[in-house]
């Protein structure tokens, strides 16, 4: 089967427009985790891709769906690539997949929450994160969740939310100066002691 010369021309901008815009989600995706998001213009994203505005814009329509896309095509997928691991019910493999995503994201995950009452696209993001992140904490302890009547349920599922949140992470890693190793002894050490607290049967 002959494939047409136009054909062939076709095939080629559409790879080369699929190039530019990976190149776009590269160069955003890089100063959006090294910057505030009120800080970085199309303007700055189009130089570090080396296009002009206009090609962002008729990529993406605008910084906010910019930022979006790169939250689901950059950062979700790679949040789960990390957590793929987890064994439900297994406090060390849900503490070490927690803590080396925020190794990765953690700085400019708290960055981003800090300015999302300022910018709408940035508040949506934050709230559905927060839903995300209390589902998995609720499908991956389920095994310790389950052994509870369910106002304890409740209260063991909120504090270990809080325990394993970004800004906890934050907290004692850049504001105390812990070491990743010394953050992961203290997190899980105080995910068992709260569970010891509520009752919860602990295997060793």
């Amino acid at each position: 089967m002959t494939v047409s010369k136009r054909t062939y021309r076709m095939g080629a901008r559409a790879r080369a427009a699929q190039q530019t815009r990976e190149h776009i989600l590269d160069a955003a995706t890089a100063l959006f985790n090294n910057r505030s998001y009120g800080d970085v213009t199309i303007a700055d994203i189009a130089a570090a891709a080396g296009v002009s505005g206009q090609t962002i814009t008729n990529h993406f329509g605008s910084k906010d769906n910019l930022y979006l896309t790169g939250i689901s095509e950059r950062f979700i997928p790679r949040v789960n690539e990390i957590r793929s691991g987890v064994v439900a019910g297994d406090v060390a493999s849900i503490v070490d997949a927690v803590l080396a995503g925020y190794e990765e994201s953690g700085e400019s995950t708290v960055k981003m929450l800090a300015q999302a009452d300022t910018f709408e696209a940035l508040a949506d993001v934050a709230r559905e994160g927060r839903k995300a992140h209390h589902r998995w904490i609720s499908e991956v302890f389920e095994p310790q969740l389950s052994q509870l009547a369910p106002r304890r349920r409740e209260r063991l599922q909120r504090m270990l939310c809080v325990l394993l949140d970004v800004h906890t992470w934050h907290q004692l890693r850049r504001q105390d100066g812990l070491t990743a190793r010394a953050v992961r002894t203290e997190v899980t050490e105080g995910i068992r002691s709260m569970m010891a607290g509520s009752g919860v049967h602990l295997s060793e």
